[in-house]
């Protein structure tokens, strides 16, 4: 266990040095860095979230493959509602209701899921999550209190090769370092 703590304080201070380096140019890596820390602190990126630039078209690809396992005439619940998209996708006789950390317009339901006291969740047949889970802090505690409330839950996740990202930020903080 000590070991896994050196390594994982050894990552913050490197994910810290590279958020500082990409301060002005929020690069791929800075932002990675800048997740890690918000993770490791408990947070949110409300900021990053809050702003419509960050909400890339590309990921309508994704949220209209997980539409087609959505039952028709489901009431759906979406987390990380983002551009709203889902409903384009639903198959014919489903109800919407978007949820995010954000408002997102009329009926956004919105929800910090890393806050510590969870909303009571209305009853929906399927809830969405599409680019969403990758930022939940405690997906277990998460999934136990949507239980009772949906009994489908579709979703997308983009695991991320720990060692590959370690590399990555140690490698970025350390040309940092040398040029600054």
């Amino acid at each position: 266990m000590l070991m896994v703590n050196k390594i994982s304080n050894g990552l913050f201070r490197r994910a810290e040095d590279l958020l500082a380096y990409g301060r002005g140019k929020l690069t791929r890596f800075s932002r990675a860095a800048k997740t890690i820390l918000l993770k490791r602190d408990g947070r949110s990126d409300t900021g990053r979230w809050s702003d419509p630039s960050n909400l890339n078209e590309s990921w309508d690809v994704r949220t209209a493959a997980l539409a087609k396992f959505v039952p028709p005439g489901s009431s759906v619940l979406e987390f990380g509602a983002g551009r709203r998209v889902l409903p384009r996708y639903l198959p014919a006789g489903c109800q919407y209701t978007p949820s995010d950390l954000v408002d997102r317009g009329p009926g956004t339901l919105v929800c910090d899921l890393n806050a510590a006291q969870l909303p009571l969740f209305p009853e929906h047949d399927v809830a969405v999550f599409s680019g969403v889970l990758e930022y939940v802090l405690d997906m277990d505690r998460l999934l136990d209190h949507l239980a009772p409330t949906c009994r489908i839950i579709v979703a997308s996740y983009a695991p991320t090769d720990v060692a590959e990202q370690q590399t990555a930020v140690a490698r970025r903080a350390t040309s940092a370092s040398a040029s600054g």
